[in-house]
């Protein structure tokens, strides 16, 4: 990996040694910057100590880490992950027993995964709705489901939340272990993801925010920008930053994304134009017939030596399917995971053990530390890290 050299915009955010919002354009080198940021201040800590690196998506947290962990970086004691997966293995799980009975077995599981004598306990306002003022009326749900052996993944955030405000053990254990949190791509952050952090922050973590205003992977999902919007206006406790150069698309590229979002933002002049607006008149088969004679044209003429290089995105999966049955040219179409109808554990097990086999940078290791399995025996870590590797 080629050294990273910070721009002038980079290299004021990574300075930075207090609570901070980073705003980040697309291609802007967030991850790069947020990698300084935590070896630079993991350097710093004692052995046991730690930073909490949170990301949406398990690719998104693998890569972090592994560039963190860059040159055999020791990053110490600290967390990559998603934030359920923090909230699950760092709060729910280790203490969550002190506040209320917990079966001796507990999984997680969704809300249609559990038992009738669980869900005739849900309150009235959707859980997707509910905020703090609200957990009381939750708690006899949360509790006949912890009971019982289950934790509802679309209540993780409340609990976690709750269990922080309570429990004194686990608000020492969080300040003695970790320095720090960072939160990527917080425009997707929901109402209690957000109250985590800011409770983080309130126990004296330096708390760090990157994100984009202008995008949102899980829009679907009715998340917005609102929480970091907040933390970049005055008064927030936060210092506002922004890395905007893109270095990772074309100037066309980049001119054509901007000019969408506002259609009065000056453009970078350039001669090479690679972004082409075309109209076809009919349905996915005329945009198959028309694709099977583009798409060759295209590699001759921009020197696309391999045909997987080449992506189709379609807004919908079954324009998609509907495009690849017609389209004439060798091709592998992404469908929808078969696990996404799976029970929520047993899902994201069979996901992450199709990774290890076939992403070469994921481990096992990895592994068994993303799914909490930490507290086995040396020679049962030994046996399962075998199992995996085979």
């Amino acid at each position: 990996m080629a050294p990273f050299i910070p721009s002038a915009e980079q290299d004021q955010a990574i300075q930075c040694q207090s609570n901070m919002v980073i705003v980040a354009r697309p291609g802007s080198g967030k991850t790069s910057v947020l990698s300084c940021k935590v070896r630079q201040l993991v350097s710093e800590l004692r052995p046991y100590q730690g930073i909490i690196a949170i990301s949406f998506t398990n690719k998104a947290s693998d890569e972090l880490e592994r560039r963190c962990k860059a040159d055999a970086f020791d990053v110490k004691s600290s967390f990559f992950g998603t934030i359920d997966d923090f909230s699950l293995r760092e709060i729910v799980f280790p203490f969550a027993r002190q506040l209320m009975p917990v079966a001796a077995e507990i999984k997680t599981v969704k809300i249609r995964e559990l038992p009738e004598s669980v869900t005739r306990l849900l309150p009235v306002k959707p859980i997707q709705n509910v905020i703090v003022a609200d957990t009381l009326e939750s708690l006899p749900f949360l509790q006949g489901a912890l009971a019982q052996g289950f934790v509802p993944l679309e209540a993780v955030g409340m609990l976690a939340c709750y269990i922080v405000k309570q429990s004194i053990a686990c608000q020492k254990y969080l300040v003695a272990r970790y320095r720090a949190v960072y939160i990527d791509e917080y425009q997707d952050c929901g109402y209690f993801q957000n109250r985590l952090f800011q409770q983080l922050k309130a126990l004296g973590l330096i708390a760090v925010a990157v994100g984009d205003l202008d995008q949102s992977i899980y829009a679907f999902a009715h998340k917005d920008p609102t929480y970091l919007r907040d933390l970049t206006q005055p008064g927030s406790g936060f210092a506002c930053f922004s890395i905007t150069t893109n270095f990772r698309s074309h100037p066309s590229i980049n001119n054509f994304a901007r000019r969408l979002l506002d259609p009065n933002h000056p453009i970078v002049s350039t001669n090479d134009m690679r972004v082409f607006i075309k109209t076809i008149n009919g349905d996915q088969r005329e945009m198959s017939a028309w694709l099977a004679t583009a798409v060759p044209h295209l590699m001759h003429y921009y020197q696309v030596a391999s045909a997987d290089k080449v992506a189709i995105l379609c807004r919908h999966q079954h324009s998609a399917r509907l495009i690849a049955d017609h389209l004439g040219l060798d091709h592998h179409l992404f469908e929808e995971r078969p696990f996404q109808a799976a029970p929520a554990a047993e899902a994201s097990l069979f996901s992450d053990v199709l990774r290890l086999r076939f992403d070469q940078q994921l481990t096992a290791e990895a592994l068994i530390e993303r799914s909490g399995a930490t507290k086995l025996a040396a020679n049962e870590r030994r046996g399962l890290r075998r199992a995996l590797s085979t």
